[in-house]
């Protein structure tokens, strides 16, 4: 009687209690890693970093619902556009119209082609327009060309950016050394412009309107001055 009282109270609470239990599962939606559609997931480029004017080979990397897609059918285009300071994206938004970019090839799985030769104007510090501003690198001081991929496959456009970093000379980098050393040409006055007026400009060697390694070596030694304040600093006693 009592094992029979225990089995009703049992089935009872399962009754009551189940939908409760059920109830609480949590809703979690798809999980991200869960492929649903073709994706691009990587754009890889060999050389990593490439001068403009450099032939770089890129491959694709593309998931699909049935797996990996070992030659995609693609369209390739350089972004020829640099984005606004207000974008936040990877690529400027324009970069999504046809007119904005640079065709490279249609149909291809992989391509190589030629870093474009005004890359570092667009995308880096070698500015051609006083109505522009330098980019700004990265964390790690690179700057990058952006590469727009569209997959075709039975679903809809797959469509991603690629970034390839581009090595690009520091802006006026050649006039600014020279006019550092030169203080009595135009090319001075850039130099304190972008510098600051507390930077030193002078004939460090001695020989003014010749730049030699004793101009660049004096000018290191004295920034590394500055960059410590143990001169300005009275010596402490023996006894301290």
């Amino acid at each position: 009687m009592r094992r029979l009282l225990s089995s009703a109270v049992a089935a009872l609470s399962l009754v009551v209690l189940g939908p409760t239990f059920f109830a609480c599962r949590p809703e979690l939606g798809d999980r991200e890693s869960l492929v649903t559609r073709t994706r691009v997931l990587a754009v890889r480029g060999e050389p990593p970093e490439a001068k403009p004017g450099e032939v770089v080979a890129w491959t694709l990397l593309v998931a699909s619902p049935n797996g990996p897609l070992a030659t995609p059918i693609a369209s390739w285009a350089f972004c020829a556009t640099p984005k606004l300071l207000t974008e936040n994206g990877a690529a400027s938004a324009a970069c999504l119209e046809g007119d904005r970019v640079r065709p490279l090839a249609e149909g291809a799985p992989a391509i190589e082609a030629a870093i474009p030769g005004d890359a570092c104007a667009l995308f880096g510090p070698q500015v051609t327009s006083a109505d522009l501003r330098p980019r700004d690198p990265d964390i790690t001081g690179g700057f990058y060309q952006p590469l727009r991929v569209t997959v075709f496959d039975r679903d809809e456009p797959a469509l991603a950016f690629g970034l390839q970093r581009i090595r690009c000379a520091l802006a006026n980098a050649a006039a600014d050394a020279y006019g550092q050393a030169a203080p009595d040409t135009p090319f001075a006055t850039g130099v304190a412009k972008r510098y600051g007026e507390a930077t030193t400009v002078r004939a460090f060697d001695g020989q003014p309107g010749r730049l030699t390694e004793m101009d660049a070596l004096v000018a290191y030694l004295q920034i590394l001055g500055r960059l410590t304040d143990a001169a300005h600093k009275p010596l402490a006693s023996a006894g301290q």
